[in-house]
């Protein structure tokens, strides 16, 4: 992430895939403790990546990941795309669980 720290109106993030392929996000929207969005390219479209947050009680909080996208071919290759995200959410939410009990 870039620049280093805390999530800015200026931020933007490399997504590394395994397969190789790479995207630059950028912010589009930041409202602190309750959602970011970030916009980049993918192939030939353009996504959203909408972060929502919501507490549930003192202990738990609750998050969507809400993906939108335009361009040429977005019907079906966003289709494509929302099942291999919805893979890698599937390992990397269990991981980010065990490292933030962890801390």
């Amino acid at each position: 992430m870039s620049p280093p720290g805390a999530l800015a109106s200026v931020s933007e993030g490399t997504i590394h895939l395994s397969n190789g392929i790479r995207s630059t996000f950028k912010m589009e929207e930041l409202n602190t403790g309750r959602n970011w969005k970030w916009v980049g390219p993918f192939l030939w479209l353009k996504v959203h990546y909408d972060h929502q947050f919501r507490e549930i009680d003192n202990t738990q909080s609750e998050i969507v990941f809400v993906l939108d996208g335009e361009g040429f071919g977005v019907r079906t290759f966003g289709r494509l795309f929302a099942l291999i995200y919805g893979r890698n959410l599937d390992r990397a939410i269990p991981r980010l669980i065990a490292e933030i009990e962890a801390a």
